[in-house]
């Protein structure tokens, strides 16, 4: 995914934020895409989904792990400076 998203963006003109949650970790809970092996409860790419949602525009993230989180949020920051 990448680019806002026109959901988003409406939400945004209508002076909402929008929020996604609870984001988590394990295979069982991401997309497809960025689930790594086969385990449902294994670790997956939760920085990637974090990664693509805050690329969608959203105002913020609730998970079970900020620190995955945060990390998306700082690559964010570099990106938009470089």
């Amino acid at each position: 995914m990448t680019g806002h998203s026109p959901l988003v963006d409406e939400a945004h003109r209508a002076a909402l934020t929008v929020f996604c949650w609870t984001l988590r970790a394990e295979n069982a809970f991401l997309p497809q895409h960025l689930r790594v092996g086969e385990a449902p409860d294994g670790l997956g790419d939760a920085v990637g989904e974090a990664r693509e949602l805050l690329a969608l525009g959203v105002d913020g993230l609730i998970t079970d792990s900020p620190d995955l989180a945060v990390q998306a949020v700082e690559e964010l920051k570099v990106s938009t400076l470089v």
